[in-house]
């Protein structure tokens, strides 16, 4: 039986992997529950900042599959850092102002219609949002990024900035109308890429 652990990405909850998990034909755990086992290898999925969370945390796995994830989303070249770092630091700021707010904001660029959950703390958020500033190196272990044309939020050139060198990352670009909730929007897709790459 596999065993797969889910993180989602900045701003989400565990709500947002509700179409995919009844297609992985596994065991299903979260980012972060007490369930997860330290000894155990996992297949690791990633929306966003989740897979920069899993790819930097000390568990083990199989496979890391990232879903619009990065390692470094501000990038790595002078000229794409000062067009990201300016609109994090904007972000920043209108989260300590009123993070509902800027979460709600946030959902609408994303193409995510659903409510804002309280547990959010704006705590987590500001330290999640600084994770972002940094440079992660890779685990190491196979991975493959999925991303999609329309993303407005981790587009196609943060990923081939933060991949295009790694010999044992594959990267995939969907031709889909989806922006940063491929997860959620197109698991049936996900699922049968997901599965082809473990195989």
């Amino acid at each position: 039986m596999k065993n797969y652990i889910l993180a989602h990405g900045f701003g989400f909850t565990d709500d947002y992997w509700q179409h995919l998990v009844p297609l992985l034909d596994g065991n299903i755990h979260y980012f972060g529950d007490e369930t997860v086992d330290p000894n155990q290898k996992y297949i690791a999925i990633g929306h966003s900042l989740g897979f920069l969370k899993l790819n930097h945390s000390a568990l083990q796995f199989s496979h890391l599959i990232g879903l619009q994830g990065f390692l470094n989303f501000c990038g790595h070249y002078d000229a794409l850092r000062k067009i990201i770092e300016p609109k994090l630091n904007t972000m920043i700021q209108n989260i300590e102002i009123d993070h509902v707010r800027e979460l709600e904001k946030f959902y609408q660029s994303c193409g995510y219609l659903a409510r804002i959950s309280g547990s959010l703390s704006k705590k987590i958020l500001l330290s999640e949002l600084k994770m972002m500033k940094k440079n992660y190196s890779h685990c190491g272990v196979p991975t493959m990024v999925i991303g999609t044309y329309a993303d407005k939020i981790v587009p196609k050139i943060i990923i081939d900035d933060n991949f295009s060198a790694m010999a044992n990352v594959t990267v995939k670009i969907l031709n889909l109308d989806i922006n940063h909730t491929l997860g959620f929007h197109s698991p049936k897709i996900v699922a049968h890429e997901i599965e082809s790459f473990i195989k």
